[in-house]
């Protein structure tokens, strides 16, 4: 009898072994960053340093959620004081619309590029938010201001990859923890914001001006004690240029994406406020924005990419 050699299984294996590439590409700049115990005798430790730096961690995202606590809080009395303005809903889902614009891009920009400079670029955003909220005499002013600070949350958002990208890996479940047990400071901020409208002449100001304040803070602990990996360290041994990472990115499923959300986001604050929800303004957006919700699906899951806005496997693999 003759014993004949199976051929490989190429149909389930190529899936996996793709699947494995593309996973240890993307996690290739974290882990070329990451020293070595030859390279740093404090590789694993949680030193003075690392302690700091997680504190600016903690502060960049208690001031990312006062950010949207706040205006919300204080809505009802801006719109009373410098409208009543029917856009003044504007004010907050600005902040919805800045954050899930600078969220698609962010992380990978800062896996690229490191993500010092990412963070104080989000931090400076919020402050000069702040400025433009507490000084404000327009509901138009209120809605940049909720602009502002969308985008730096985008930024600031980050915190989560960079707590995982500092801390060692026996620490990571209670460093991302300790984040979120952190934001009780932030969750308090409408209960500052309320004292200031009803004990202090200055009302809803008096909020801002406290945001302003934290926001100060939080940006000089994260300038001077936040110091990640940078696009050398992150990428000095893969060879690539800044100019071939960016071009890998999916911008045209983040173009979908954002002109989704935007012409889904006018549409539902039209409706029943500006105009009727039976209204050619109300429907189109919303019709328009959810076809575009199916197309950037579409686009993640057909397209040739190798980094997809959405990577399918995401939605795939649920279990793992």
């Amino acid at each position: 009898m003759a014993i004949t050699t199976a051929e490989p299984r190429r149909s389930g294996s190529a899936g996996i072994d793709s699947g494995k590439e593309t996973h240890q590409e993307m996690e290739h700049a974290v882990m070329s960053a990451t020293p070595t115990t030859d390279e740093d005798p404090n590789a694993g430790k949680l030193t003075k340093d690392v302690i700091l730096a997680y504190l600016a961690m903690c502060g960049q995202i208690n001031a990312y959620i006062m950010t949207m606590l706040i205006p919300a809080t204080t809505l009802p009395m801006i719109n009373a004081e410098l409208g009543p303005d029917p856009n003044s809903t504007w004010i907050t889902i600005n902040w919805t619309f800045g954050a899930s614009l600078i969220v698609s891009i962010g992380g990978r920009l800062s896996d690229i590029f490191g993500r010092r400079y990412f963070m104080m670029t989000g931090a400076l955003i919020s402050i000069c938010g702040t400025l433009v909220g507490a000084n404000a005499t327009s509901i138009n002013m209120m809605i940049a201001s909720g602009a502002l600070f969308g985008v730096g949350s985008g930024f600031q958002e980050l915190c989560y990859a960079c707590v995982q990208e500092l801390v060692p890996n026996r620490y990571r479940i209670m460093a991302v923890g300790g984040l979120d047990v952190s934001l009780m400071l932030a969750f308090s901020s409408p209960v500052i914001a309320y004292s200031f409208i009803a004990y202090h002449e200055i009302g809803w100001r008096g909020a801002y001006w406290y945001l302003f304040s934290f926001h100060c803070f939080a940006f000089l602990i994260l300038f001077f004690f936040y110091n990640p990996p940078d696009f050398e360290m992150k990428h000095r041994g893969d060879g690539k240029t800044r100019w071939q990472l960016l071009k890998q990115m999916d911008w045209v499923g983040v173009f979908l994406f954002l002109s989704a959300g935007a012409l889904f986001l006018i549409g539902v604050n039209f409706g029943g406020r500006t105009y009727p929800w039976k209204h050619a303004a109300v429907l189109a957006p919303i019709i328009i924005g959810c076809c575009l919700f199916v197309a950037v699906g579409c686009w993640c899951a057909y397209a040739p990419l190798k980094y997809p806005l959405f990577p399918p496997k995401l939605f795939k693999r649920v279990r793992e």
